[in-house]
C-alpha cells in the first residue's frame, strides 16, 4: 500500500484484521510516525481477554493515545458494543462514547451510559463521576437483568428473562466509564463537579441539573476527515444459535452500519435485509439473544410489535431528519395545528396524509403525553363516519 489513506480504507473494510494493523504499524514506524506504537499496543490489548489485561498495558495504550489526532483514532476504532456520540451545549461540541448497561427501574431497561470528555455522564439523568458511582451502588445502573425480571428494549419490545449468561459486574461498568473519561480527557482536567447532588432548587421547585446540556447523537468520521451525523434504531440479526441485537446506525450521507465500526452499507441494503428476514424485529419465545457488551439471555413470554415495513419507513424518516427535514411526527403535529385553526375538509385530508405518513408505532407521539394521538384519530374517525 502506498499511502496512509490506502491503509485506512483497508482497516475500515476489515476492522478486526490484526495482521493488517501490524503491517500498517510497520509502515508508520518506517516513517517515524508515533501512531505505530499505538497500533501495536492496541493489537496486543485486543488479543488479550478483558479480565486478564494488565494495568501496565492499558496505561501504555492510554499514554500513546494522548498525543494522537482524535479523528484518526475514530477511523481505526474497532467494532464495539457502544458508539461515539457528540452533544452540543452552548454552541460547543462535546464528544463522548456510550457503554451498554441496564437501568433498573422496576423493569430492566436496556440502555447506554453516555460518557463525555468533560466528565458529564448520562444514565437517565446527568451526573458526574462520584454521583455515577452512587448510581452503581444503588442498583440504578446494573450490568445484568435477573432471571424472572422483564427486559425492555426501547423502540423494539420486551420479554421476561427465562435464563441468562451475563459477563460483567458493577465494577466492570464503573471501570469502563472511568477509562472512557481518561481516554477522552487524558489530563482529567476540567471535569464536571456537581457538588454532590444532581438536582437544584429554582423558585422553590426542585429540578434535575443538566436541562441545557444537549442530547447525545451518534456520528462517524469519514475518510476525508468530515464528521457525519447519525441516529440509531434497534434490530435483531439472525445468527447461529439465535439472535444478536444490533444497533442500526444511520448516517446523513445515506450509509449505515449494523453496529459501530462495522461495514458501511447503503441504507437500502440494510432495508433489504429486513425484507428478506436476515434482520428481524421479533423473536420466538425461548430464543437466545446476544447483547454486545453485556452477555446473552433467553426470552420468556414477550411482546414485539413493530413490523419490518414500519422500521424501514422509520429509517427513511430518520435520514430525512439528519438532512434537515422536519420529520413525519413534526409534520403531523403541524398539520393538526393547521386543522384546529381552520377545520376545513382540505385541512382534514392534509392531516390524514400527514398522520398516515408517520410509522405506526410512532403515531402516539403526535400529541401530548396524556392524549397522545387520540385527538387526531377522533378527527379522522369522525370524518370517516361523515363520509358514510
Amino acid at each position: 500500500m502506498s499511502d496512509d489513506l490506502d491503509f485506512l480504507r483497508a482497516v475500515l473494510a476489515s476492522p478486526e484484521d490484526d495482521t493488517l494493523r501490524l503491517v500498517y504499524a510497520d509502515w508508520l514506524e518506517e516513517r517515524d510516525d508515533p501512531r505505530a506504537e499505538f497500533l501495536r499496543l492496541e493489537v496486543a490489548l485486543h488479543q488479550t481477554e478483558p479480565r486478564v489485561r494488565s494495568p501496565e498495558l492499558c496505561e501504555q495504550l492510554h499514554q500513546a493515545r494522548g498525543s494522537l489526532d482524535a479523528r484518526w483514532l475514530a477511523l481505526v476504532d474497532r467494532p464495539v458494543a457502544g458508539w461515539r456520540i457528540v452533544r452540543t451545549s452552548s454552541d460547543k461540541k462535546i464528544y463522548g462514547k456510550t457503554i451498554p448497561a441496564f437501568i433498573h427501574n422496576g423493569s430492566y431497561h436496556l440502555s447506554t451510559v453516555d460518557v463525555y470528555s468533560d466528565g458529564v455522564i448520562n444514565c437517565w439523568g446527568f451526573v458526574d463521576l462520584p454521583l455515577f458511582r452512587g448510581k452503581i451502588a444503588q442498583g440504578w445502573v446494573v450490568p445484568r437483568a435477573e432471571v424472572g425480571g422483564t427486559l425492555s428494549i426501547f423502540n423494539l419490545g420486551q420479554a421476561r428473562v427465562a435464563a441468562a449468561a451475563w459477563e460483567y459486574t458493577p465494577g466492570d461498568i464503573e471501570g469502563a466509564v472511568t477509562n472512557v473519561v481518561r481516554e477522552l480527557n487524558p489530563t482529567m482536567k476540567g471535569l464536571l463537579d456537581m457538588q454532590g447532588t444532581d438536582t437544584e432548587v429554582r423558585n422553590g421547585i426542585r429540578y434535575a441539573k443538566g436541562s441545557g446540556w444537549g442530547r447525545a447523537k451518534p456520528y462517524r468520521i469519514a475518510l476525508a476527515g468530515d464528521e457525519v451525523a447519525g441516529g440509531e434504531l434497534p434490530v435483531f440479526e439472525v445468527v447461529a444459535g439465535g439472535y444478536r441485537l444490533r444497533r442500526w446506525l444511520i448516517y446523513a450521507d445515506g450509509l449505515s452500519q449494523l453496529g459501530y465500526g462495522r461495514e458501511l452499507m447503503p441504507l437500502e441494503v440494510a432495508s433489504r435485509m429486513l425484507e428478506d428476514g436476515r434482520l428481524t424485529l421479533s423473536v420466538p419465545t425461548g430464543s437466545w439473544i446476544a447483547l454486545d457488551g453485556l452477555g446473552r439471555f433467553q426470552t420468556g413470554e414477550g411482546y414485539w410489535g413493530i413490523p419490518p415495513t414500519e422500521r424501514i419507513r422509520e429509517a427513511s424518516d430518520l435520514l430525512d431528519q439528519l438532512n434537515g427535514g422536519q420529520g413525519a411526527i413534526r409534520r403531523c403535529i403541524d398539520a393538526h395545528s393547521a386543522y384546529k385553526s381552520d377545520p376545513s375538509p382540505d385541512r382534514r385530508e392534509a392531516l390524514r396524509e400527514a398522520y398516515e405518513a408517520v410509522p405506526e408505532h410512532l403515531r402516539l407521539f403526535c400529541g401530548d403525553m396524556d392524549s397522545k394521538d387520540g385527538p387526531i384519530r377522533r378527527i379522522l374517525s369522525d370524518s370517516h363516519n361523515e363520509d358514510e
